[in-house]
């Protein structure tokens, strides 16, 4: 006789009420130990991929306690790791989107400022074009009217990006600025130098050269800032001559003032001078 029968004295429904108890009590103990360690970090997987999508997730959520079964906390931990990546991946593209605004906005600004209508010069004619490679341009051109000085010049910002684009836009405003104190193009450039150097790291540079056209008296002076060589044909011989633009570019030297010059070049009617670039000499073909 088993040792039911003798606790109970053998009641049938007593035994089938004890077998029913300890199923549901195995049952639930089942129950308890899949949900603690199998269906628990499941559902707060899918709470945290919930919490990713509306943007609320944070970086200690991604933590998931260990289960007694590896291969499940092998899967945990990729899912883990995979929504903590994708989390901080969709952080920097919001925060490359808000950059890239900026970008945009300081694009439209230097379009504005110096891609605006070439004035007309007295006995110049005057041709220029730029074309930037990237959201914000860092060779570009310029030209200004002050009092009887008309002052061209082309520049070329070390570097490729925003930075070399805001240099570019700073020394522009700068020397438009210093042109109404004093008319030659070196104690502009000195000035603007001035401003430029104790404010911007030491691998931005900038090159420049520049022309003033005197409307009265018809002569022309150029000034070289470390920038490409002024090339001019002379019409009555027929060739084309290059002039050393010299000196240092803007933020070289602490103090340049002793060391930038403005010189008087020989200019006639029908002779033609190119100011550049290195955006042409380094140019390559497409095909």
């Amino acid at each position: 006789m088993s040792r039911f029968h003798e606790i109970y004295g053998g009641t049938p429904l007593l035994f089938w009420l004890y077998t029913g108890m300890l199923i549901l009590w195995e049952f639930t103990c089942i129950t308890l130990i899949v949900y603690a360690f199998y269906e628990k970090p499941i559902r707060q997987l899918e709470y945290n991929i919930k919490r990713f999508l509306v943007g609320s997730l944070k970086d200690n959520d991604m933590e998931f306690k260990k289960t007694s079964n590896p291969h499940l906390n092998y899967v945990l931990l990729f899912f883990g790791k995979t929504l903590f990546t994708l989390k901080h991946i969709k952080s920097e593209f919001l925060h490359g989107k808000e950059i890239k605004s900026e970008v945009d906005l300081a694009g439209e600004l230097q379009e504005k400022l110096l891609h605006k209508q070439i004035p007309e010069v007295p006995e110049l004619e005057i041709v220029a074009k730029s074309r930037p490679a990237a959201e914000i341009g860092w060779d570009s051109f310029d030209v200004i009217q002050q009092w009887k000085n008309y002052y061209i010049y082309v520049w070329d910002a070390t570097g490729h990006g925003v930075g070399a684009g805001f240099i570019m836009m700073m020394v522009n405003a700068l020397v438009s600025g210093f042109s109404q104190v004093t008319y030659k193009w070196n104690h502009i450039l000195a000035l603007t130098n001035d401003i430029i150097k104790p404010r911007v790291k030491a691998n931005l540079l900038m090159s420049m050269l520049l022309l003033r056209w005197n409307a009265e008296e018809k002569r022309i002076f150029m000034t070289g800032a470390g920038h490409e060589y002024l090339m001019i044909y002379k019409q009555d011989q027929k060739k084309c001559f290059k002039i050393k633009s010299g000196w240092v570019a803007l933020g070289m030297a602490k103090n340049i003032h002793k060391i930038i010059k403005e010189r008087e070049i020989a200019f006639e009617p029908n002779d033609v001078i190119i100011l550049y670039s290195d955006g042409i000499t380094e140019a390559i073909n497409q095909s």
